[in-house]
């Protein structure tokens, strides 16, 4: 009686369905009022689920997280291939950490390659191999820190080593710069020195090494035996030309051969010298003599 009160006052079509299913046993079929038309349309049969392209997706999710491979069909061939390999290996109780790869090139994207063999193809083991993911990742990370610092120590170190150097240039430039000035400084204000200042030179050269002074002298030997640089001379504190000849005491004297060029035998001269020390030098006769050194600075032929 319920059933047909349901009926009259217009339910859902579900309803009117199950009614229809049921009627066999809810009541005889004479009593039964006529069925009101159905709103319910027969459904078209469902179209079959597509076959899943996992080597596809497997493909697709490679590509995306490793660089420098092609698109090509041999390497996804290659690559699905090893990703079966992996969980073949995984599915025979090879732990994930136990899986290595000889080749150079491949052997950085290993990691990834398991956690994508896994994902598509054995995922039972996607938990081991995402860990062991993460711990490549973090020792990547570790051995990329230690290189990083160990690259800025050495720029570091570098650029101490760089600065030190720069200081020591300066420094030695300075130096080298205040010992030019200061020898010609000392060039400039030479003088001459007093007779017997001069006997002390002769007599001790040694002593008085680096002291620079003025003297005037008369070459006696400039030739081919003592070369373009070097010339034997009489020297004194003075011109002592006004004698009819130079009185003097013998030395030896060095210098450039362009600031020797002018001086000839005989020439008398003014120059600004530099007490080198001894020298000493077999004679024409067969002796053997020292004399002091002189290194020429300026020089002037005066007569």
């Amino acid at each position: 009686m319920d059933m047909q009160v349901c009926i009259r006052r217009g339910l859902t079509s579900f309803c009117v369905l199950a009614l229809i299913v049921l009627a066999g046993c809810s009541a005889p079929a004479e009593n039964l009022p006529e069925a009101a038309p159905s709103s319910v349309t027969t459904s078209a049969t469902p179209a079959p689920t597509p076959t899943r392209d996992v080597d596809g997706e497997y493909w697709a999710w490679f590509l995306d997280n490793t660089e420098g491979y092609s698109r090509t069909e041999e390497n996804k061939k290659s690559s699905v291939e090893s990703a079966r390999g992996i969980c073949e290996l995984l599915n025979n109780d090879h732990a994930v950490t136990d899986l290595k790869d000889d080749n150079k090139e491949t052997a950085p994207d290993l990691a990834v390659s398991i956690v994508g063999a896994a994902k598509y193809y054995c995922p039972n083991h996607l938990s081991a191999a995402e860990t062991n993911y993460e711990s490549v990742l973090k020792a990547k990370a570790d051995a990329k820190a230690k290189a990083d610092a160990k690259e800025k120590a050495a720029e570091e170190r570098a650029a101490k080593e760089k600065a030190a150097k720069e200081k020591a240039a300066k420094e030695k430039a300075a130096k080298e710069k205040a010992a030019k000035e200061k020898a010609a400084k000392k060039l400039e204000n030479a003088q001459t020195v007093g007779t017997r200042t001069l006997a002390k030179i002769f007599k001790n050269p040694d002593r008085y090494e680096g002291k620079v002074l003025v003297v005037y002298g008369q070459v006696t030997q400039f030739d081919s035996a003592t070369g373009t640089d070097t010339f034997r001379a009489d020297v004194a504190n003075r011109n002592t030309m006004s004698y009819g000849y130079f009185d003097g005491e013998n030395a030896l004297f060095t210098g450039s051969e362009s600031k020797l060029e002018d001086l000839v035998g005989d020439d008398v001269f003014r120059a600004v010298v530099t007490v080198s020390g001894s020298y000493s030098y077999d004679t024409q006769i067969g002796g053997n003599t020292t004399v002091p050194l002189f290194k020429v600075n300026k020089i002037r032929v005066i007569s």
